[in-house]
């Protein structure tokens, strides 16, 4: 039996599988501790058991076939026994007691996830605060919610006197009080609107019984009710209001104010989401109860509409010198997705890459940019701080924002860096961009280091080479993280020390690899936010310098090859990614 298994380490806090990956193997934990996590109702990560010493990890997908519809983690460094598919077959045809075993292992797993599963598990309950928000503006966030997360959402609009329109619009889709509270009515995948006085099953004594009803069948209950509506009943409170109301800042994003002419990315410094009005295609498509985030509108509204369900996404841009242009490739398989990133963390050339990104460039333009200045950064000084000197750096970093603000860009942006004194990581989110980014772009040895008032800043690839902690951290729910490291490389147990005389590779692609050989021993990874890895596979770049912009189309192309192998997991984790 033990000539068909491998024994594999993994370390602390990596993945073993995450969703919709296909493992291809059955592990045999044999030290260490894992935990197993599926998604949860509302799209976050949920921790459903930790498995021990003994266990098995990937038998059912194995079994069916079927892509894994949990994530393992480890939580200790891991040491397991793995048997592939093949070998499994040709196993259980030669041990049939084996298959029993199995089948006894899955029975135990199943009982203990339906015990998990039945449980009082309710719909969310948002309240919108009516402060002269246009009539549709409520309903039209509802459908926004109900295409992002591909779940039931039900609009409840408590009114004696509700506009024409919008009366107009609920009766349309012919679905009663009485038929939702009852529930005869079958909930779909999008928005339902319901306008109703308040009284009867939906007065002040009724309310909380007829909600705890709604809930168990819609995943997302949004009531549009006046003042009088009691708090407590909603989880949060969301603000409707006019384009020249006056309001009071709050949480980012949970104040929209309608309808207001430009183009909306995100809460503004006072966390006002400014909506565009609706267009034509937006009405039509509030009729079927689904917004998309393809129109202004439907942009600007996705942003609430992802974080009231636990959705926004983080992308987090590693390290990896000339290997960051594998980024573009990713960024730009997204751009053919649909999919942008409400946050931006960068370390290294990720960081340059995330600045570019946060600047609101497309792939393309943002590689361009960088190719046309991507010369001068690699000139030898006559200085002895560093083997290269910075002002070629300098002039990139000046190309790409001079004297742009962290803060005053057009999406969240935090620059990793590493504190040489202290060798701690350091974000940088508020102040100059091209500081930061010399900062998080000076590797050691090769570039002199930045002073930032006290420290003395240098690679953040040194500390936090995939910063997928950082971006979750500034507010993600799922985080795409690139991890440029070396592909591991077979062992060797046993050479012999002979000098072999040939061409040595030059001192500052010695110095990089040191570098990049020190980056993937620190790895950081993010708490409490569903990660999604993305790892392109780049060969070793044999200079340090490109000279044309065709030498980074490998690069790229394994950037979008990587995105294409992800994708399974990427759509379990952002609904509105999957087929159907």
């Amino acid at each position: 039996m033990h000539a068909v298994l491998e024994r594999r380490s993994i370390p602390a806090g990596a993945l073993v599988c995450a969703v919709g990956d296909c493992p291809g193997a059955l592990y045999l934990l044999v030290t260490g501790t894992v935990e197993v996590a599926t998604s949860a109702r509302h799209g976050a990560a949920q921790a459903v058991v930790r498995l021990g010493p003994g266990a098995t990890i990937g038998e059912l997908a194995l079994l069916s076939g079927q892509p894994s519809a949990v994530t393992v983690r480890a939580v200790e460094d891991l040491e397991l026994l793995a048997i592939t598919q093949a070998d499994f077959v040709r196993l259980i045809a030669q041990l049939p007691r084996i298959a029993q075993n199995l089948g006894t292992i899955l029975a135990q797993q199943l009982s203990h996830g339906l015990r998990a599963t039945v449980t009082t598990a309710r719909g969310q309950i948002t309240r919108l605060l009516d402060q002269g928000g246009p009539p549709l503006l409520g309903y039209a966030l509802a459908c926004s919610v109900a295409w992002h997360a591909r779940r039931p959402v039900l609009h409840l609009v408590l009114t004696a006197k509700p506009t024409d329109d919008l009366a107009a619009l609920s009766r349309s889709q012919g679905i009663s009080a009485a038929e939702l509270v009852h529930g005869s009515v079958v909930p779909l995948r999008r928005a339902v609107l319901l306008v109703v006085p308040p009284e009867g099953a939906f007065g002040p004594a009724a309310l909380p019984e007829t909600l705890a009803r709604l809930t168990q069948r819609y995943d997302y209950v949004i009531v549009q009710a006046p003042d009088a509506f009691p708090p407590e009943l909603a989880e949060r409170t969301m603000t409707l209001a006019g384009d020249e109301g006056e309001i009071r800042p709050g949480r980012p994003g949970h104040t929209m104010k309608a309808w207001h002419s430009g183009v909306v990315v995100r809460p503004d410094a006072a966390g006002v989401l400014h909506i565009p009005p609706l267009s034509l295609a937006d009405e039509n498509a509030l009729r079927q109860g689904l917004l998309s985030a393809r129109t202004p509108t439907g942009r600007a509204l996705g942003w609430a509409a992802r974080d009231l369900a636990g959705l926004k996404v983080g992308l987090a841009l590693g390290a990896g010198n000339l290997k960051g242009l594998a980024h573009f490739g990713v960024w730009r398989a997204l751009e053919r997705l649909g999919l942008e990133a409400d946050y931006v963390a960068g370390s290294g050339s990720g960081a340059l890459v995330g600045a570019l990104y946060a600047l609101g460039y497309s792939a393309d333009e943002a590689a361009q940019l960088l190719m046309r200045n991507s010369e001068r950064p690699f000139r030898l000084p006559l200085p002895m701080r560093s083997l290269l000197a910075s002002a070629g750096l300098r002039h990139l970093v000046r190309a790409i924002g001079y004297e742009r603000r962290l803060e005053a860009l057009a999406l969240p942006f935090a620059v990793v860096a590493t504190d040489l004194l202290h060798g701690r990581a350091v974000v940088l989110r508020r102040g100059l961009l091209r500081t930061a980014l010399l900062a998080s772009t000076a590797l050691p040895g090769l570039y002199p280091p930045v002073q930032v008032g006290s420290l003395l800043l240098v690679d953040g690839g040194a500390s936090n080479p995939v910063p997928g902690n950082v971006a979750a951290d500034l507010g993600a729910d799922v985080v795409l993280a690139v991890s440029l490291g070396m592909a591991a490389a077979p062992s060797l147990d046993d050479i012999e020390a002979l000098e072999v005389r040939g061409p040595l590779p030059k001192l500052p692609q010695v110095v990089a690899r040191a570098v990049e050989l020190m980056q993937q021993q620190s790895a950081a990874y993010p708490v409490g936010a569903a990660l999604i890895l993305i790892e392109p596979a780049c060969a070793d770049e044999p200079t340090l310098v490109l000279r044309s912009f065709a030498e980074s189309e490998p690069y790229i192309s394994d950037g979008e090859a990587a995105v294409a192998q992800a994708l399974p997991r990427i759509a379990a984790a952002l609904p509105w990614l999957r087929q159907g």
